[in-house]
């Protein structure tokens, strides 16, 4: 009965009120309330991913997010590289960006490259449809968003920068197209990977290409690696 009168109170609340995070990695940051679910700033969305992924974010690394969305991983990993670390948040969709910059903003992250665009197996631009949720727009050749679109590999070559510890990616169902087209900056730099997943046959392309790469993979929780929702893969010198 209480947390369904909490939950028609916050109906109330303007998308834009600003709170303190509860609990977890990013507790006591400020949070947009409507940026995401509720169980963002409640400490709840993702809870296991995010405190293995924070856990490896170290002070002084670099991180990438792939898929940045409003910036739950991003902001974490931000927390934890300072001082002399590197975060760089790739999201393509506009609205979504201008909330991760919000972000940013409040919490003092000015610091954090933001590059607004998608990141896939070509340079060029690429179509992506908007759902109803904004964590779920994806690329489509008939969806409406044009957007522009650039590899790792190209990317890093164009900027250069530290080669990432961490690469988090969740593009849903772009996670294949990612890796192919950061073959050359995982080969060469190793970086621990979290990974979403959006069906088995996209799943299998991501196996293919880890285990050619001599990636292990796993689950958060030691659950079997079919039918997961994310993996977390390591090229064997940590678990």
């Amino acid at each position: 009965m209480i947390a369904g009168l909490i939950r028609r109170a916050l109906r109330w609340l303007p998308p834009t009120t600003i709170v303190r995070v509860v609990t977890g990695p990013l507790k006591g940051a400020r949070w947009m309330i409507g940026a995401a679910p509720h169980g963002a700033w409640l400490g709840r969305l993702e809870r296991p991913q995010l405190d293995d992924f924070a856990a490896h974010s170290r002070a002084g690394g670099c991180v990438w997010d792939v898929g940045a969305h409003v910036g739950l991983y991003t902001l974490t990993a931000a927390r934890r590289v300072t001082p002399r670390g590197a975060v760089v948040a790739f999201e393509p969709v506009p609205a979504n960006a201008a909330v991760l910059d919000r972000h940013l903003t409040l919490n003092a992250c000015d610091w954090v490259q933001v590059v607004r665009m998608a990141v896939t197996d070509h340079v060029g631009h690429v179509r992506m449809r908007e759902d109803r949720s904004s964590s779920e727009c994806r690329i489509d050749p008939d969806g409406t968003l044009e957007v522009p679109s650039t590899t790792l590999d190209a990317w890093h070559a164009a900027h250069g920068g530290p080669l990432p510890d961490i690469i988090k990616i969740d593009t849903e169902g772009a996670e294949a197209a990612v890796l192919r087209g950061g073959a050359g900056v995982i080969q060469q730099a190793r970086p621990r990977l979290y990974l979403a997943l959006h069906g088995d046959d996209r799943a299998a392309d991501c196996a293919a290409l880890l285990e050619s790469w001599g990636y292990q993979r796993m689950t958060v929780d030691g659950s079997p690696l079919e039918g997961a929702a994310e993996w977390i893969a390591t090229a064997g010198r940590d678990r």
